[in-house]
């Protein structure tokens, strides 16, 4: 099912990196940004990774939180973060 800008993003449950996610509530801030990526090392999800880590503080202040959604389990995730630290300068720092 495609969504649509202002459509409702189904409340799913899911295992991050940050622990287990329950959309609704983990973005009961005004804004979230939902954000797919393919799969780890490609270079659109590493350097993606990068600029949304930087502009992290920036979203802060707007109350905003980027939620990632992946192809891959949670456990290959700190290895891309690793990759992501030494090519970013940042591992990234949302689930």
């Amino acid at each position: 099912m495609p969504l649509q800008i202002r459509d409702t993003v189904p409340n799913l449950e899911a295992h991050t990196t940050a622990g287990t996610l329950r959309y609704h509530k983990s973005t009961a801030d005004p804004w979230a940004v939902p954000s797919s990526q393919p799969s780890d090392f490609t270079p659109l999800c590493t350097t993606d990774f990068g600029h949304s880590t930087n502009i992290t503080p920036e979203l802060d202040h707007r109350d905003a939180k980027i939620i990632r959604l992946s192809v891959d389990p949670p456990n290959n995730h700190a290895t891309s973060a690793s990759n992501n630290k030494q090519t970013q300068r940042h591992p990234p720092n949302h689930p």
